[in-house]
């Protein structure tokens, strides 16, 4: 007999800082873990991710995470990230953000041919190659999901289970990959924090101890978080129903930007209504957190015994070994080969195989050991959630079109 528990509210909250801080504690006392940095929430998150799959095969007891919860975490934190947005931070990282752009369009490509070549060659579905491609490693368990139904609704079985294998080995790849190859070219080319001007300014707000925390700031932040959040939900909804499709977070990040530049401008002379840079720190650093942690402990370890697993390993071999050296000899270059072309090296490899908060957990932690990166914080979530979103369907839309996939 299964006894069945649903962990949500409060309970899983809780559940998920115990995670996180048994991350920590791991850390702290496992020299491999503490010298390549790898996040407190990915390390706790699978450990917790373990445990609860033992509790459900060998005790009867299956543990369901409110995957709501989950998200309004995910909401809070791209809201932060637009509200880090200044324009004058925004100024400093065009022309990379720009060229990275480019890059990206290259690598995306490239990843879903290696996928499809390497499924053929196998003898798997070219549709493997896709589904182990930039549909799971890049989009993610959503994109996976969405993807995965479209597929089986032309005729493709388990299509999403495919998918969700392959976004659950990369959500763990990009956790544990990136912030070790960050570190490694720190040290390899001897690399320093070096900011601009605004992003001294930015960063001297961010750290300044003259303006402490207090109750005021803390829930005046929250206000406008709870706001954009809403307003950004609401015009998502109403595009679905207008019919385009979109990212959920994607208006939210927007709003963020649009609030936190509007409140900076001269328009607003009063300073009772600027936001702490801060208390926007702060709960993107928490949700960001909070999200990584929950999204390890949700994975369904399970998929990873499917059957089907041998012909996917193959290709995400191909594929981690691929955006690894890509990451190495391209992306850092491109980047600048600078401290935050480091820390943007280990973002994009989160990117290229997890998802955009591992990508931002691995920037955090190589940061508070090294030092702040603003630019690479700013770059890295825009460059993997925004734009990279949007060549990711652009590409797969022009990949179907080939012969092979008979759509």
């Amino acid at each position: 007999m299964q006894f069945s528990y649903y962990l949500d509210g409060l309970n899983l909250i809780t559940v998920t800082i115990l995670a996180f801080f048994s991350g920590y504690i791991v850390i702290n006392h496992v020299r491999f873990f503490k010298n390549h940095h790898i996040p407190e929430g990915v390390i706790g998150g699978m450990f917790f991710c373990i445990l609860i799959f033992v509790l459900k095969s060998f005790f009867g007891i299956k543990i369901n995470i409110d995957k709501e919860m989950r998200d309004i975490f995910l909401l809070i934190f791209f809201c932060t990230v637009g509200m880090a947005a200044k324009i004058g931070v925004l100024l400093d990282g065009g022309k990379r953000l720009v060229k990275l752009i480019i890059v990206m369009i290259f690598f995306v490509t490239l990843q879903n041919t290696i996928g499809v070549t390497v499924a053929i060659n196998s003898g798997a579905d070219p549709i493997n190659g896709l589904l182990a491609g930039s549909i799971s490693l890049i989009g993610g368990h959503g994109t996976a999901i969405s993807w995965g139904s479209f597929f089986e609704s032309k005729g493709y079985e388990g299509a999403i289970e495919l998918g969700l294998i392959s976004a659950t080995i990369g959500l763990l790849l990009g956790g544990t990959i990136g912030s070790p190859l960050g570190v490694k070219l720190i040290h390899l080319y001897k690399l320093r924090p070096r900011a601009t001007k605004a992003q001294q300014t930015y960063s001297h707000n961010l750290h300044s101890k003259k303006l402490p925390a207090s109750v005021y700031l803390v829930l005046q932040c929250f206000l406008f978080i709870c706001l954009c959040v809403k307003v950004g939900e609401s015009i998502h909804t109403y595009l679905a129903y207008c019919g385009y499709i979109m990212p959920r977070y994607l208006p939210v990040l927007f709003c963020g930007m649009i609030v936190i530049n509007i409140l900076d401008s001269k328009f607003i002379p009063s300073r009772n209504m600027k936001i702490s840079t801060r208390m926007v720190a702060m709960f993107n650093d928490v949700s960001l957190q909070i999200f990584v942690t929950m999204s390890m402990m949700s994975i369904e370890i399970e998929y990873l015994f499917d059957k089907r697993i041998v012909s996917l390993l193959l290709i995400i071999f191909v594929q981690t070994v691929f955006a690894v050296m890509f990451g190495r000899w391209i992306f850092f270059r491109i980047a600048g080969k600078d401290y935050d072309s480091a820390l943007m090296t280990a973002g994009f490899i989160g990117t290229a195989l997890g998802a955009t908060p591992v990508a931002l957990a691995n920037v955090v932690a190589i940061s508070k050991k090294y030092g702040p990166s603003p630019k690479a914080l700013l770059i890295v979530p825009f460059l993997g959630s925004v734009f990279t979103d949007i060549i990711n369907v652009i590409c797969l839309q022009l990949f179907l079109m080939l012969p092979f996939f008979n759509m």
